[in-house]
């Protein structure tokens, strides 16, 4: 829908109609909702543009309408989302918001995609629910969605990865709690933001990085009396490493096969010292 990619549930999919196949009337001045008139009688159409508080006045030929039901049992109502266009199926991994974040109504969770991007995973029967009861269905302004995240947190924590997906998954992890984050690719980087921009709140870094690795990042931080707490991440289970890590003056050591819940945990734990 416009330039956002959406994913539903295959399960709760009853029907996929292209818009040129069914006699659609726009929403009036005052309404929000579509008019969908099929084989099957008329019911009501929801745009997903407005669930982020985008307006859509016309709907293309080509446009996807997607029939759903609702939870109520026995109900005969109907309600058909519409999108710009059907991409494809494929298995996803989705994850919930996080606490303290709490999740709009329609929207079941997130996931991270391998080029970094982040799915909004809607629940379509919660839509239909919400669009029947007359139940508000937005997602929060940016002002508001900012207002949310940052109320437990505003530190600023320097993420240090080689890997693209994982700086990804990290910024995107912390940023839903309310870090400020920032990211570079290797330990030379890092170094270079550190002189610019002084010591953050937080650094995480990898340990195997070309130009500089993680070890001599922290060697040169401490030698440097950067006091700020360091986490590092690193897909090496070797407890040595732990213990090199600790010794040159890491806080914390963390497996790459991480949760989020678990990054947090020992995110705060290192910030509270």
């Amino acid at each position: 829908m416009g330039e956002r990619t959406i994913a539903l549930p295959t399960d709760d999919v009853l029907e996929t109609m292209m818009a040129g196949a069914i006699q659609i009337q726009p929403p009036a001045t005052d309404q929000q909702y579509w008019q969908m008139t099929t084989e099957r009688g008329t019911a009501t159409g929801y745009a997903l543009a407005t669930f982020w508080q985008q307006s859509l006045t016309a709907l293309a030929e080509t446009a996807i309408c997607i029939r759903t039901r609702t939870s109520t049992p026995k109900s005969s109502a109907e309600v058909w989302l519409l999108a710009d266009d059907l991409l494809g199926q494929e298995e996803l991994l989705i994850q919930p918001l996080p606490h303290p974040l709490v999740s709009p109504v329609g929207l079941l969770g997130v996931s991270l995609q391998p080029d970094g991007r982040l799915l909004s995973v809607l629940d379509p029967v919660a839509l239909a629910d919400a669009f029947t009861t007359g139940q508000p269905v937005a997602m929060p302004s940016q002002e508001e969605g900012a207002s949310i995240s940052r109320s437990d947190a505003a530190q600023t924590i320097l993420v240090v990865d080689d890997a693209a997906l994982m700086r990804r998954r990290l910024e995107s992890s912390l940023n839903t709690y309310g870090y400020v984050t920032f990211t570079c690719s290797d330990g030379q980087e890092a170094w270079q933001w550190l002189q610019a921009n002084g010591a953050p709140d937080l650094m995480i870094t990898d340990v195997e990085m070309p130009h500089m690795d993680g070890f001599t990042l922290i060697d040169r931080c401490r030698q440097s009396d950067m006091n700020m707490p360091i986490l590092v991440v690193s897909s090496r289970l070797s407890e040595e490493w732990g213990k090199e890590a600790e010794r040159l003056g890491a806080n914390d050591y963390l497996n790459k096969g991480f949760s989020t819940p678990e990054l947090v945990n020992r995110v705060k734990a290192c910030l509270e010292r």
